[in-house]
């Protein structure tokens, strides 16, 4: 990843990746890298001021770009600290939470 300028997080969007947690974030933001993900309900609860968010392939690719043209070592500082604000019980509550807000909207899933 130390030589990645973008890292990305592309997924289909279904019932189950609706709530996911990407974990992967994390890792990304902790590395200081610009993030352009799938917009899915956590990444918009948990990681939209720190992330690109799109909801399409032609979104993405733009976000791509806007991603590359905006980066910065202010913003790299920014998405460390963030990055340092999730510790295992953090993830761990998120996570329960996000499967709540799946579950609640679509019971079936239980």
């Amino acid at each position: 990843m130390q030589y990645f300028s973008v890292c990305i997080n592309p997924q289909l969007l279904n019932e189950i990746t609706i709530g996911n947690f990407p974990l992967k974030i994390v890792e990304y933001l902790a590395m200081g890298k610009p993030v352009v993900a799938k917009s899915t309900n956590t990444m918009k609860e948990v990681f939209s001021e720190h992330t690109y968010l799109a909801n399409d392939a032609p979104e993405f690719a733009d976000l791509i770009t806007k991603a590359l043209s905006e980066d910065n070592s202010a913003l790299h500082s920014e998405r460390i600290s963030f990055a340092k604000g999730f510790s295992w019980d953090k993830v761990v509550s998120l996570l329960n939470e996000s499967i709540r807000s799946c579950t609640t909207n679509n019971p079936t899933l239980i």
